[in-house]
């Protein structure tokens, strides 16, 4: 119920989107939308790159680190 990559709650919006609503996003873009290779993160989690604090942009850069490296390892 949290954004894993920023860990504030979820908070779905009435007929619009807000930063901290879900969104699904793909690990390895390459791979498309399929089982295995998605996630659920914050609406600003996947727009961050264009619009966030050098805080922000830090969090997002250690957890995609993460989930890509045990991707490929497995």
């Amino acid at each position: 119920n949290k954004c894993p990559v920023l860990s504030f709650p979820f908070k779905k919006g009435i007929k619009t989107w807000h930063d901290s609503s879900p969104s699904l996003d793909r690990i390895l873009p390459e791979l498309g939308y399929i089982k295995d290779n998605v996630q659920i993160i914050s609406m600003l989690a996947n727009k961050i790159m264009s619009n966030a604090t050098p805080d922000q942009v830090m969090a997002v850069a250690k957890h995609y680190k993460k989930v890509t490296e045990e991707k490929n390892a497995a």
